[in-house]
C-alpha cells in the first residue's frame, strides 16, 4: 500500500502539533501571570482601602472611648447622686445609645474576590480576620446589648411628665422635666436598677472598644510592610 505521508510531511505535522500544544500552554501561562498579577493588584488596593478604614476606626473609637461612653457611665451616677444639683445634660447624655457603624468594606472586597491568599503575611492574615470576623462580632453584639437597655430604660421614662424636648445637633437632645418629676427621677429604684446594669454593658462595651482601638498600630504596620514587598 502506498503511503501517502512523507518524512517531510511527519516532521512538518510534528511541528505543527507542537506549536499548537506549545501556543496552548504558553496562553495558559500568560493567563496564569496575569490573574496573579491582577490578584497582586486587587491585594494592594484593597489593603490600601483597609489602611483608610482602620484610620475611620481609630478616630471612632478615640471618639468614644473619651467622651460619649464615658459621660454616659459618668451620668448616671451624678443623676442619682442627690448631692449632686440635677443637670439637663445627665438625661440627654444617658438617654441614648453607641451606633457601631461597620466599617470593612475593603476587607470584604479581600474576601469575596480571593485577593487575601495572596497576602504573604500569614500573621497579617489572621490578624485581619480576627479584627474584622471576631472582634467586630463582639462589638456588635455590645451594640445590640446597649440598645436593649436603652428601650428599658426608655419604656421607665414613660412613667414620667415630660414638659418638653429640645433637638440639639449636633450636641445631645434636651428633655426637659418640672422640679418635681426629677425628684421623682433621681429617686426612682427600678429605673436606678436599670441604669447601673446598662452603665455595667456600657463598662464592658467601652473595654471591647478599647481592645478594637490597641490592635490597630499592629494591623497598620503589617499592611504597610505587605505593600512595600
Amino acid at each position: 500500500m502506498k503511503n501517502f505521508f512523507t518524512k517531510k510531511d511527519l516532521i512538518k505535522y510534528l511541528f505543527e502539533t507542537f506549536v499548537i500544544i506549545f501556543s496552548v500552554t504558553a496562553s495558559f501561562y500568560i493567563q496564569d501571570l496575569v490573574n496573579y498579577k491582577n490578584k497582586i493588584d486587587f491585594k494592594n488596593k484593597g489593603l490600601e482601602g483597609v489602611l483608610l478604614e482602620l484610620t475611620s476606626d481609630s478616630l471612632l473609637y478615640e471618639g468614644d472611648l473619651g467622651g460619649f461612653n464615658r459621660k454616659r457611665m459618668d451620668y448616671i451616677d451624678s443623676l442619682f447622686d442627690n448631692q449632686k444639683p440635677y443637670k439637663l445634660d445627665y438625661l440627654s447624655y444617658i438617654w441614648g445609645d453607641y451606633i457601631h457603624f461597620e466599617n470593612k468594606r475593603y476587607f470584604d472586597g479581600l474576601i469575596s474576590t480571593g485577593s487575601i491568599d495572596y497576602i504573604s503575611n500569614v500573621e497579617l492574615q489572621n490578624m485581619l480576620t480576627n479584627y474584622y470576623n471576631i472582634v467586630y462580632g463582639f462589638n456588635e453584639q455590645g451594640v445590640k446589648n446597649d440598645s436593649e437597655y436603652l428601650k428599658l430604660f426608655t419604656n421607665h421614662m414613660m412613667n414620667f411628665k415630660i414638659d418638653s424636648v429640645k433637638y440639639d445637633w449636633p450636641t445631645a437632645t434636651k428633655y426637659y422635666f418640672n422640679p418635681a418629676e426629677i425628684e421623682k427621677i433621681r429617686n426612682d429604684e427600678k429605673l436606678k436598677s436599670i441604669c447601673y446594669a446598662w452603665k455595667m454593658q456600657i463598662s464592658e462595651l467601652v473595654k471591647r472598644l478599647s481592645l478594637s482601638q490597641e490592635r490597630i498600630p499592629e494591623l497598620k504596620r503589617l499592611i504597610q510592610s505587605e505593600l512595600k514587598n
